[in-house]
């Protein structure tokens, strides 16, 4: 029985690194958050506020434009079903989990080119040295 047992050990450490790393590619390839079209990207933000806020008068209102938009095919179920699921825990009673998904869905949106194009773009303001700030506009006291 123990040499049984040795041999299993020795399986498991010496495959266990291939083991692992099998596991965690199966486990999280192509896991994420659900990316929302950047038209829509206003909802996940209103959603984040209803749930934060614990805003049952808003959270019905983004539910109901969710509802809308799925209904005439402008958003797709996935992002449907993203959404309603944070309503679903909402509507529970589980605000925080709720808020926890918003944060989450908000949090794991990728820049589309777009947006990557805008940053690198946007103009920064000049900075000025502070011995340079005229005296009309440092504060006086």
């Amino acid at each position: 029985m123990r040499k049984v047992f040795e041999n299993v050990r020795k399986f498991l450490y010496c495959n266990g690194v291939h083991l692992s790393w099998a596991f965690l590619l199966t486990t999280f390839a192509g896991c994420g958050e659900t990316q929302v079209e950047p038209e829509h990207r206003d909802l996940v933000l209103r959603m984040a506020t209803a749930t934060s806020t614990q805003d049952p008068a808003n959270l019905k209102i983004v539910e109901e434009e969710v509802g809308r938009m799925t209904a005439a095919a402008e958003m797709s179920q996935a992002q449907s079903r993203a959404f309603m699921a944070i309503v679903e825990m909402a509507k529970s009673g589980d605000w925080e989990s709720a808020r926890d998904r918003a944060y989450a869905l908000r949090d794991g949106q990728k820049p589309t080119a777009q947006d990557l194009e805008a940053v690198a773009n946007r103009k920064l303001p000049e900075m000025i040295r502070p011995d340079r700030i005229p005296k009309s506009r440092k504060n006086s006291g």
